[in-house]
């Protein structure tokens, strides 16, 4: 996967579910900008491993 592809899929999935990820984590943390700086840890983490994250996206999608 290209770093264009990889951009455009984790931009996908930011939009989609950023604010619902900020929301469950501010329901532990209780502090807002705690809560943004665990997800935006989480996309990084999900962004360096999005080959493999990729792989489980079309399981789940196609099952």
């Amino acid at each position: 996967m290209d770093r264009e592809e990889k951009d455009f899929l984790l931009e996908k999935i930011m939009i989609e579910y950023g604010n619902e990820l900020v929301r469950l984590a501010f329901s532990y943390v209780k502090d807002a900008e705690t809560a943004k700086d665990l997800v935006q840890n989480t996309f990084i983490k999900c962004y360096k491993n999005l080959d493999t994250f990729q792989f489980c996206f079309r399981r789940i999608n196609h099952v």
